[in-house]
């Protein structure tokens, strides 16, 4: 009878950890979204995202006036509550803009995800808003699983290495108050997935817009 055949080294680690790694990847998905759903309230859903302060109230364009969200109180805000209001006149059009948004000219070469959530919310000014809230959100979960390319749930390496990536200081402060940062990143990260497969004209596309979620 033949002697069984050595296993691989590290061959068996691997199995064994591999569903806990797995359970790793999948609870910190779960941690995430429950840590976003503390922002829905009844009546606004999830405009608090956006970090639209009261000091702007003078300054707001009609079509955020009239929609309802979340707003903080003794506080400007911050840079979601500019890209919002692109967001409901993407074509810049309205005059408003330029009282509204402190440095139009630059923030207006960032309207890649102000088209985008204009187009998820069907031109429709309520939807528009809670679309730009939760547009990081899903930016957040495509990035999540863009990345198990490079660092694929086979190891808790790889998982701290993919945890500190979608944990980062940066990515959730931009899901915490609806900024470029997030969609951009996936953007690129897209773009190096499709470059490395070949996909040459797909890879520079995407990194061509890209710039127009922040240069």
């Amino acid at each position: 009878m033949s002697a069984p055949l050595p296993q691989p080294r590290g061959g068996l680690l691997p199995r064994l950890f591999s569903p806990r790694v797995r359970i790793a990847y999948a609870g910190a998905i779960a941690l995430f979204l429950w840590c976003v759903a503390q922002f829905w309230h009844p009546d606004t859903g999830f405009s608090s995202l956006i970090s639209i302060g009261d000091l702007l109230n003078e300054t707001k364009v009609t079509a955020l006036r009239e929609a309802p969200h979340y707003v903080y109180e003794g506080s400007p805000g911050y840079d979601g509550a500019y890209y919002v209001q692109l967001a409901l006149y993407p074509t810049l059009d309205n005059p408003e803009l330029k009282k509204a948004i402190d440095n139009l000219p630059y923030r207006a070469k960032r309207i890649l995800f102000c088209w985008a959530a204009w187009a998820l919310g069907l031109g429709q000014p309520a939807w528009i808003v809670q679309a730009h809230a939760l547009l990081n959100v899903l930016c957040w979960l495509a990035l999540a699983w863009t990345l198990l390319r490079w660092f694929p749930a086979t190891g808790w390496e790889n998982f701290l290495r993919w945890a500190a990536v979608m944990f980062s200081h940066g990515l959730c402060m931009s899901v915490r108050h609806s900024l470029v940062d997030g969609p951009s990143l996936l953007l690129v990260a897209l773009a190096l997935r499709w470059l490395e497969d070949g996909r040459g004209a797909a890879g520079g596309v995407t990194l061509a817009l890209a710039g127009l979620g922040k240069e």
